[in-house]
Protein backbone atom coordinates (compact mmCIF):
# COMPACT_ATOMS: atom_id res chain seq x y z
CA UNK A 1 0.00 0.00 0.00
CA UNK A 2 1.18 3.12 -0.95
CA UNK A 3 1.87 6.31 1.85
CA UNK A 4 -1.22 8.49 -0.02
CA UNK A 5 -3.05 5.41 0.33
CA UNK A 6 -2.31 4.68 4.38
CA UNK A 7 -2.63 8.52 4.74
CA UNK A 8 -6.41 8.47 3.56
CA UNK A 9 -6.96 5.63 5.62
CA UNK A 10 -5.87 7.26 9.05
CA UNK A 11 -8.11 10.55 7.87
CA UNK A 12 -10.62 7.93 6.79
CA UNK A 13 -11.10 5.95 10.44
CA UNK A 14 -10.51 9.58 12.24
CA UNK A 15 -13.31 11.30 10.57
CA UNK A 16 -15.74 8.02 11.74
CA UNK A 17 -14.62 8.21 15.11
CA UNK A 18 -14.82 11.96 15.20
CA UNK A 19 -18.60 11.51 13.60
CA UNK A 20 -19.04 8.88 16.04
CA UNK A 21 -18.61 10.72 19.04
CA UNK A 22 -20.38 13.90 18.03
CA UNK A 23 -24.00 11.68 17.45
CA UNK A 24 -23.00 10.54 20.90
CA UNK A 25 -23.01 13.47 22.35
CA UNK A 26 -25.89 14.87 20.85
CA UNK A 27 -28.33 12.53 21.41
CA UNK A 28 -30.47 13.53 23.75
CA UNK A 29 -29.98 12.66 27.68
CA UNK A 30 -33.40 13.45 29.13
CA UNK A 31 -37.06 12.52 28.47
CA UNK A 32 -39.57 14.78 27.82
CA UNK A 33 -43.64 14.97 27.53
CA UNK A 34 -46.03 12.67 28.76
CA UNK A 35 -46.45 8.65 28.89
CA UNK A 36 -49.03 7.02 29.90
CA UNK A 37 -50.42 3.44 30.33
CA UNK A 38 -53.25 1.77 28.90
CA UNK A 39 -55.14 2.09 32.64
CA UNK A 40 -54.82 5.77 32.15
CA UNK A 41 -51.80 6.80 34.77
CA UNK A 42 -49.29 8.86 33.05
CA UNK A 43 -45.05 10.20 34.01
CA UNK A 44 -44.84 13.94 33.13
CA UNK A 45 -41.20 14.14 31.98
CA UNK A 46 -39.25 17.46 32.16
CA UNK A 47 -35.43 18.43 32.08
CA UNK A 48 -34.01 15.93 35.04
CA UNK A 49 -37.87 15.70 36.75
CA UNK A 50 -40.71 13.61 36.90
CA UNK A 51 -44.31 13.62 38.15
CA UNK A 52 -46.42 10.83 38.84
CA UNK A 53 -49.68 12.05 37.70
CA UNK A 54 -51.81 8.83 39.27
CA UNK A 55 -54.55 8.43 36.46
CA UNK A 56 -56.83 11.39 36.11
CA UNK A 57 -56.10 12.72 40.00
CA UNK A 58 -54.56 16.36 39.85
CA UNK A 59 -52.17 15.54 42.97
CA UNK A 60 -48.67 14.24 41.21
CA UNK A 61 -45.58 13.05 43.04
CA UNK A 62 -42.68 15.05 41.51
CA UNK A 63 -39.47 12.92 41.87
CA UNK A 64 -35.93 12.72 40.04
CA UNK A 65 -34.81 10.12 37.16
CA UNK A 66 -31.74 8.50 35.91
CA UNK A 67 -31.27 6.65 32.45
CA UNK A 68 -28.32 4.41 31.94
CA UNK A 69 -27.88 2.77 28.93
CA UNK A 70 -31.46 1.52 28.65
CA UNK A 71 -32.17 1.45 32.29
CA UNK A 72 -34.96 4.32 33.69
CA UNK A 73 -34.37 4.82 37.67
CA UNK A 74 -37.38 7.15 38.69
CA UNK A 75 -36.79 8.15 42.72
CA UNK A 76 -39.67 9.60 44.44
CA UNK A 77 -39.69 10.26 47.95
CA UNK A 78 -41.92 6.90 49.41
CA UNK A 79 -40.73 5.01 46.18
CA UNK A 80 -38.23 4.06 42.98
CA UNK A 81 -39.49 2.96 40.12
CA UNK A 82 -37.15 0.57 37.79
CA UNK A 83 -37.84 0.51 34.45
CA UNK A 84 -36.70 -0.53 30.95
CA UNK A 85 -36.38 2.58 28.22
CA UNK A 86 -36.89 1.52 24.76
CA UNK A 87 -34.30 2.12 22.58
CA UNK A 88 -36.49 4.27 21.09
CA UNK A 89 -37.09 5.97 23.96
CA UNK A 90 -40.72 6.45 22.86
CA UNK A 91 -41.91 4.05 25.63
CA UNK A 92 -40.66 2.32 28.99
CA UNK A 93 -41.99 -1.06 31.15
CA UNK A 94 -41.61 -0.82 34.61
CA UNK A 95 -39.43 -3.87 36.15
CA UNK A 96 -39.87 -2.93 40.15
CA UNK A 97 -41.14 -0.52 42.64
CA UNK A 98 -39.19 -1.99 45.47
CA UNK A 99 -42.60 -2.24 46.84
CA UNK A 100 -44.22 -5.75 47.09
CA UNK A 101 -48.10 -4.41 47.14
CA UNK A 102 -47.37 -1.76 44.55
CA UNK A 103 -45.42 -4.31 42.09
CA UNK A 104 -48.37 -6.54 41.84
CA UNK A 105 -50.21 -3.61 39.94
CA UNK A 106 -47.21 -2.09 38.11
CA UNK A 107 -44.69 -4.66 37.33
CA UNK A 108 -44.88 -5.11 33.71
CA UNK A 109 -46.60 -1.70 32.33
CA UNK A 110 -45.82 -0.36 29.99
CA UNK A 111 -45.97 3.58 29.32
CA UNK A 112 -45.83 5.12 26.13
CA UNK A 113 -45.26 8.33 25.09
CA UNK A 114 -47.98 10.53 23.51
Amino acid sequence: MSQKAKKWGIIGIVAVVIIGIIIAVSLPKHLKGTYTSKVGSSFVFDGDTVKDMEGSSTAARTGTYQIKDNELTIKFSDYDVKATLADDRKSFTIKATGNALLDMFAKGMKYTQK
